[in-house]
């Protein structure tokens, strides 16, 4: 008997349930393959690393092939001892600055917790102080009045303590983590070295594979992505190295304590657009504001009037007009970003959506003249 439709009238179903029950095994069994796939990029994670940095600096690398008129191997290598220099200086220089003030945060953090509770008990004095105009508009500050205060404090001191105790372990992944970062650092040589030769075995590989239309498709699609990606990263690095050196030079000027992690802080926070320079100011304003609250005033529009000077002077200057998006596309790019893939999601969210805003432009604009040709 010949399996069709006439003979078994509910063959044309069984993909569907063949789809289905596979896609509930695999839905089951989630856990395993999210372990697995976990498994697999720590180990990559040396090539990844790899695959990063010499995206970084190929086009610092193509500077001294260009413009030196150095040779790839010459080239790489003064890229290379360039990067070694700055390394260098980072971790000798400003990482160990940024770690004494974490620990000197934690030593002092008893005395900002005294300071606190005693602003809190002086609130409370006002409070009775106003408890009958509260009456009078029937209104109930007990709720506040009751708050324990000290015992938060105490839970956030607790916390701090287990911070302490998994420093170890974080140390651990921290050196490890060095480790795997040089290994790449390593690896990239050789990715930079012949990166024509990997270029070309990967196009002729998709062509191969995915057939030439797909993979023209595909190479179109990498095309834009770095057009935008490494435009967008590029600049905002260089924004933000500005704007934390500024940051410094004004926390140092304003007698500001912990001026090297907080400005530290505010540049790196700064990549994230529009938001960025307000997050970064909040450790700033609030660890001042225990010093002295006058200052942490003068921090405060220190801040704004920085990311003034950024959003209107510095960051078009070296931007330009690299994402091409209002602003309103921007903020949701941010948030949707975040949303989704928290802070990476927030750094990357606007040139990705750049990439789907330009793709999308010329599918609309090569559907629109396929139609005016149509209709002629």
């Amino acid at each position: 008997m010949v399996l069709n439709a006439k003979n078994f009238p509910y063959i044309s179903v069984l993909p569907a349930v063949i789809l289905a029950f596979i896609a509930y095994k695999f839905i089951n069994q989630i856990d395993v393959l999210l372990n697995g796939i976990s498994f697999i990029v720590s180990i990559l994670v040396p090539i990844i690393w790899a695959a990063i940095i010499a995206y970084l600096l190929n086009p610092m690398m193509k500077v001294f092939e260009k413009h030196f008129k150095m040779k790839r191997t010459v080239a790489i290598l003064c890229v290379y001892l360039l990067v070694i220099f700055l390394l260098t200086g980072v971790l000798t220089i400003i990482i160990p600055r940024i770690v004494n003030s974490v620990f000197e945060i934690v030593k002092e953090f008893p005395s900002y917790a005294e300071t606190a509770t005693l602003w809190y008990q002086k609130r409370l004095v006002d409070i009775q102080s106003l408890e009958k105009l509260a009456n009078t508009y029937n209104l109930s500050l007990e709720s506040f009045s009751n708050f324990d205060f000290q015992e938060q404090l105490q839970s956030l001191a607790d916390n701090l303590q287990t911070f302490a105790l998994g420093l170890g372990q974080a140390i651990f992944d921290f050196t490890s983590g060095v480790f795997k970062f040089i290994m790449g650092l390593v690896i990239s040589v050789y990715l930079l070295k012949d990166k024509e030769n990997f270029n070309k075995e990967s196009k002729r590989m998709m062509r191969a594979y995915l057939g030439p239309r797909r993979a023209e498709s595909l190479i179109e699609l990498g095309r834009e992505i770095d057009s935008v990606l490494s435009k967008y990263l590029i600049g905002k690095t260089i924004d933000s190295l500005i704007i934390g050196m500024i940051c410094f030079a004004g926390l140092t000027i304003l007698g500001v304590k912990y001026a090297v992690l907080l400005s530290f802080i505010i540049g790196l926070t700064n990549m994230i657009p529009f938001f960025g320079p307000f997050i970064g100011a909040v450790p700033a304003i609030i660890l001042t504001l225990f010093h002295s609250p006058i200052q942490a005033l003068w921090v405060a529009i220190f801040v704004l009037l920085l990311q003034q000077l950024d959003g209107y002077i510095i960051g078009p200057k070296i931007l330009g007009d690299s994402v091409g998006m209002s602003p309103f596309w921007i903020i949701i790019a941010i948030i949707v970003g975040g949303g989704l893939f928290g802070v990476m999601g927030m750094l990357l969210g606007v040139p990705m959506l750049a990439v789907v805003r330009k793709l999308n432009e010329k599918y609309v604009t090569r559907k629109i003249s396929q139609q005016d040709i149509n209709n002629l």
